[in-house]
């Protein structure tokens, strides 16, 4: 599977690095409670490290809030899913438990707290994706069950159109207790002033997927 960025997006955001993982043969269940619990131990650490009112001061949440206004897209009004997710746990709201795939990805996503979309890579259209700004009167059917503009938004799309997006995901490509082959698309926070290599970031996270739902890593890459 190959994606590529548009120009529009490289042209604004030079230093964007773009994580993809793609898993196979993988069961999906409920979370087993060493997983709830790591997560359950990670929110409360979140809460002492974070307050809400100054969320915004955090590193990587500024990083993809600006990223969002440097592609003309207005943060507050559209927030980044990290921001949106960690925004809820110091709201004191409760862990959207899913399933293992999906739980997961959230758990990644605050850990990092960077944008994460993970998807049944059986429900996609093609072998080639793009990573785009929306086209003019381009929708979609998002998580939440609503009909989704997708103008002008940061979006992934295949063949039939948007499926992933650092805001709200595309309901037709989720992942299920039915899914097995996903594909995992992370948006990684900005390392050009430090030396790390970004597929150090991906292995950990592989890693994790796999111990909680078995399957294998058939392909891992930063562009």
């Amino acid at each position: 599977m190959q994606l590529t960025i548009d120009e529009v997006i490289t042209s604004k955001l030079p230093h964007l690095k773009i994580g993809l993982i793609r898993y196979r043969g993988a069961t999906v269940s409920e979370s087993p409670k060493m997983l709830k619990g790591r997560i359950e131990l990670f929110l409360e650490q979140l809460k002492t490290e974070h307050e809400l009112a100054n969320i915004s001061q955090i590193p990587q949440i500024d990083y993809f809030r600006q990223c969002f206004k440097a592609l003309g897209i207005s943060p507050s009004k559209y927030r980044p899913s990290s921001e949106a997710l960690l925004r809820r746990v110091l709201q004191g709201k409760p862990f959207p438990f899913i399933h293992s795939a999906a739980d997961v990805n959230n758990f990644v996503s605050l850990y990092y707290l960077m944008p994460c979309g993970l998807y049944d890579a059986d429900q996609l259209s093609g072998s080639h994706l793009t990573m785009r700004l929306g086209l003019p009167g381009e929708t979609y059917v998002s998580l939440a069950g609503k009909e989704t503009s997708a103008e002008g938004k940061w979006i992934t799309a295949d063949q039939r159109g948007p499926f992933g997006s650092p805001i709200i995901d595309a309901d037709r490509t989720k992942t299920t207790f039915n899914t097995t082959n996903m594909l995992h698309i992370l948006y990684l926070p900005d390392r050009q002033k430090d030396d790390q290599d970004p597929l150090s970031v991906l292995q950990p996270i592989a890693d994790l997927f796999v111990q909680m739902n078995g399957g294998d890593v058939v392909d891992m890459k930063v562009i």
